[in-house]
């Protein structure tokens, strides 16, 4: 599928679209290649990759392995490079931002995960105690995902 905010770059809502322009960050596929010195993934694993391609890993966000408030995060194709998303055929990714895809779980629920997922769970991970009430504004692309980790979480949930 597409996110919402691969139509803001391709209509440059955010005046930060770099043209020509392949959309895509809720990526899921096949490695067809890996480089020199990496363990993480081999040839033919079932990945996801998000909407960051990195970050400097020298700030204090990063240091606090809070890598996505890094100042300095590269996106994966709103970057100076004209890095391409994932509607490309290929895609070249550092492996410490790619992520392995369990078998157990279908690629059309895994891809929101990448996005709306990390953008509700962080929060939620870092502010939520089981037992607190959470209200969530919104049921849509990532109300709905942030009231069924708020529920797994242990929190009693009201939606508006």
């Amino acid at each position: 599928g597409i996110c919402g905010s691969d139509i803001h770059q391709l209509d440059d809502n955010w005046n930060k679209a770099t043209f020509p322009l392949v959309p895509g960050h809720e990526i899921i596929g096949k490695v067809v290649a890996v480089g020199a010195g990496v363990d993480k993934v081999v040839v033919g694993d079932r990945v996801g990759i998000g909407p960051q391609r990195g970050s400097c890993m020298q700030c204090a966000e990063c240091n606090a392995s809070l890598e996505q408030c890094c100042p300095g995060i590269t996106k994966t194709y709103a970057g100076p490079n004209k890095d391409k998303g994932g509607f490309a055929k290929y895609i070249r990714y550092n492996a410490r931002w790619v992520f392995i895809i369990p078998p157990s779980l279908p690629s059309d629920a895994a891809a929101p995960l990448l996005c709306a997922g990390i953008t509700t769970y962080h929060p939620l991970k870092r502010h939520c105690k089981p037992g607190m009430k959470v209200g969530i504004v919104g049921v849509g692309g990532l109300g709905h995902v942030a009231i069924q980790f708020a529920k797994a979480m242990g929190c009693e949930v009201t939606a508006i």
